[in-house]
């Protein structure tokens, strides 16, 4: 280590709120593990961020990598992987680069572990994986609680103009969430499906009258009558109300396929409804196939999740996937090519299983699921590790009583994580031959694609790709498989991040 040459000293927490070790103790918890392991400098440079480790745009983490590619610091200190990020893509190609320009990387809860070797890098790919998982899992904890809210005749998301969200904190860290009407908004969309239940207006001419309207009740020193931002009203938007069956009382929730009745009280009548339906089927006879956008929820370009529409231009219907920018502009792309990049990247994959894929399958089954179980058995290990070394550490006055119950209950939840991920593998393992039977039926799905219904279509795609994310020429860029395919495809990595395998 040269003198003009720096240790960098990385700390990272998601939020202020969450009760993770603090900045300043991580901070201490590095400088110790450097005084213990004979590795002082009589410079470090110290980057902080307090923010999503699945976010790579972090702005101490960026700040790092320029500083290593700069030649400024010649190693990388950190508290655990999962301060270091939550991306395996991400942190993967970061290590890489970090080793390509030689900057050791020291992790402070696993001191033996050496990157440079294959095995240190294989251990830290997988608890990279772990921190992925987590968030990924409490993401899908989290829709769970979505759904069983929606189930029940509540809604978890923004009510539609007329309505308004209400919270209530009934006990601490409790609260009651419900809808409401908004008394004002509620009246401008009763007079919207009036109007147009007349049968004698279009799309454009109920533009033209709300506008009218809204300048004649502006000089008569009243409010206004525009759309729920204060801009002006659309067809579309206008066409979207219409079609809105919560305003009956129901609640549809497509991307979940559930359609039920609601909690919340109507401000349409249902005869009311009806004709306004009748209308709007005679005005717009739609006789195009239903889109059932195969990457809805699953689409981003860079850090940016893109959203699915229809748009009719002369005649012609279009599907498209979309984005705002920052004046609410929106960014589109068709949706066909870029799905057709995302089957090319699975039919990619599928070949590597050979002629008889069920056989591929159980013996790839068979070795992720022995080799991660071991994987599992040491990462328990190292926990307890941690365990001893943080007793340790608080025996001598390191920390205070809160960081050390706020780390030993981070490392209480990644213990219960490590858990339920070994019930799960060994419940997958009882499950063998029904899970492989399962993967079959998609893979048939994908081999008879032009003979399948769009719904089937939809439901190969989404078990097994959870994200794909697109480059700024609208090439597919990256696909993230579902865990379970992701694990059989080992065998490729860490090619399954590459929609271009071949």
């Amino acid at each position: 280590m040269t003198l003009q040459q720096a240790i960098g000293i990385y700390v990272r927490k998601s939020s202020n709120k969450q009760s993770e070790l603090t900045l300043p103790a991580q901070e201490r918890l590095i400088r110790a593990f450097l005084a213990h392991q004979q590795l002082c400098s009589p410079k470090t440079m110290v980057y902080q961020d307090i923010l999503s480790g699945t976010r790579p745009d972090r702005a101490g983490y960026q700040q790092m990598l320029a500083d290593a590619r700069a030649g400024r610091i010649s190693m990388v200190v950190f508290h655990k992987i999962n301060r270091f990020g939550r991306d395996v893509v991400e942190g993967l190609q970061a290590m890489h680069a970090l080793r390509s320009l030689g900057i050791e990387i020291r992790i402070v809860d696993l001191p033996t572990l050496d990157v440079r070797k294959p095995e240190g890098a294989f251990i830290f790919t997988f608890l990279l994986g772990q921190g992925q998982y987590e968030v990924e899992n409490l993401g899908q904890e989290s829709r769970k609680g979505m759904e069983e809210k929606v189930q029940g005749g509540g809604w978890t998301f923004l009510a539609p103009d007329g309505y308004s969200n209400l919270r209530e904190e009934i006990a601490p860290r409790k609260v009651r969430s419900w809808v409401a009407i908004d008394r004002p908004r509620a009246a401008i969309i009763r007079l919207i499906y009036r109007w147009y239940a007349t049968g004698t207006m279009t799309l454009a001419d109920l533009v033209t009258r709300l506008e009218q309207l809204h300048s004649n009740r502006i000089a008569r020193g009243k409010h206004g009558c525009r759309a729920r931002r204060g801009g002006a009203w659309y067809p579309q938007q206008l066409w979207q109300i219409l079609k809105n069956r919560f305003y009956i009382g129901e609640i549809r929730v497509q991307a979940w396929t559930y359609t039920g009745l609601g909690t919340h009280p109507p401000i349409i009548s249902l005869a009311l409804f009806q004709r306004v339906q009748d209308t709007l089927a005679d005005r717009h006879q739609d006789t195009t196939r239903k889109h059932h956008y195969l990457l809805q929820g699953r689409l981003w370009i860079q850090q940016i999740p893109l959203f699915c529409t229809q748009v009719v231009r002369r005649q012609r219907v279009y599907q498209y996937y979309y984005h705002r920018l920052p004046n609410r502009k929106r960014v589109y792309y068709l949706a066909d090519p870029i799905d057709q990049q995302v089957i090319s990247a699975i039919y990619a994959h599928l070949a590597t299983l050979g002629d008889d894929p069920a056989h591929t399958l159980v013996q790839r089954f068979n070795q992720t699921a022995t080799q991660r179980q071991a994987e599992l058995s040491t990462q328990i290990t190292n926990l307890q590790a941690a365990r001893s070394r943080l007793m340790h550490f608080a025996t001598r006055g390191r920390f205070t009583e809160a960081e050390v119950d706020a780390e030993m209950n981070q490392l209480e939840h990644e213990h219960f994580w490590l858990q339920a991920e070994q019930q799960q593998i060994d419940q997958l393992i009882e499950m063998q031959t029904m899970v492989v039977a399962d993967m079959m039926t998609i893979i048939n799905t994908f081999q008879q694609w032009d003979r399948v219904s769009p719904e089937q279509q939809y439901t190969a795609i989404k078990q097994c790709v959870a994200r794909v994310v697109l480059s700024a020429d609208q090439m597919v860029e990256r696909v993230q498989w579902q865990s379970l395919w992701q694990l059989l495809w080992y065998p490729d990595l860490p090619r399954e991040w590459d929609a271009n395998p071949g």
